[in-house]
C-alpha cells in the first residue's frame, strides 16, 4: 500500500515580483481587493491582515464543487511575513514571506496542508497526486495574479 501521508502537501514556493517589498506588503495587506485579483475567490470576509482575524473562504478549483476554509491569521510581521492556520475542506498551516530579491522583492510561499474534503479525498485515493496538481496550479495562478493584480493583464485563468 502506497504511504503518501493522508495525501498532505508540503510546499515551498518563491515566485520572484518586479516591486519594492513595501509596495507588495502594501498590497498583501489590502484584504478588500483579494477578490478583485483573485475571481476564483467566491466567498471571502477578510476585513483586515491582522493577527486574531479569522477569514473564512471559498474557492473554486478544477473541479465540480468548491473547497470552504476559514484562515485564522496567527501572527503578522510588517513587512516580512504571515502565519496562518486552515480548518475546514483544507487543513493545516501556511507562512507567506516576503523578502528583497533581485529586481524587486521575492513572495515565499511555506505550507503543509491536508485535504479533508470528502471527494477530493476520494478522488486522491483513486488517482494519488490529484491534490498536488490542484494545489499547484492554484498557487501558481495565485501567485501570477498577485503579480499581474494592477497592470490590467489579468485574464481568466
Amino acid at each position: 500500500m502506497s504511504h503518501h501521508d493522508g495525501g498532505r502537501l508540503r510546499t515551498d514556493r518563491t515566485y520572484l515580483l518586479d516591486e519594492p517589498l513595501e509596495q507588495a506588503w502594501g498590497a498583501l495587506a489590502g484584504v478588500d481587493e483579494y477578490q478583485r485579483w483573485w475571481p476564483w475567490l467566491r466567498r471571502f470576509d477578510g476585513r483586515r491582515l491582522a493577527a486574531g482575524e479569522c477569514w473564512a473562504a471559498r474557492i473554486r478549483v478544477p473541479m465540480p464543487w468548491s473547497l470552504q476554509f476559514t484562515l485564522h491569521i496567527d501572527r503578522v510581521e510588517p513587512p516580512r511575513q504571515v502565519d496562518a492556520t486552515l480548518a475546514g475542506d483544507i487543513e493545516g498551516t501556511a507562512t507567506v514571506t516576503l523578502a528583497p530579491g533581485p529586481d524587486g522583492a521575492e513572495i515565499r510561499l511555506r505550507s503543509d496542508l491536508a485535504p479533508r474534503h470528502r471527494l477530493l479525498r476520494g478522488v486522491n485515493r483513486v488517482v494519488p497526486g490529484v491534490s498536488r496538481r490542484l494545489h499547484d496550479r492554484v498557487v501558481d495562478r495565485a501567485f501570477r495574479q498577485f503579480a499581474e493584480r494592477d497592470r490590467g493583464e489579468i485574464g481568466p485563468g
